[in-house]
């Protein structure tokens, strides 16, 4: 799943906005900075399995 983040208008990163249709044009200019990138450098894409999202209490 993606995660894309608005950092002038979300600074604590609260809301992922990669499913906004707003935000499709720099979500597919990141993705494709990303492949050229991991091109560049060799760094393959994770495809091992997924790392467990641990459920933390929320602050009052």
């Amino acid at each position: 799943e993606d995660e894309l983040y608005d950092l002038v208008a979300d600074p604590r990163e609260l809301t992922n906005v990669a499913a906004d249709p707003a935000y499709a044009q720099r979500l597919v200019e990141m993705q494709e900075l990303t492949a050229r990138l991991q091109a560049e450098y060799g760094d393959a894409p994770y495809e091992g399995p997924d790392t467990p999202r641990l459920e933390w209490p929320t602050a009052r």
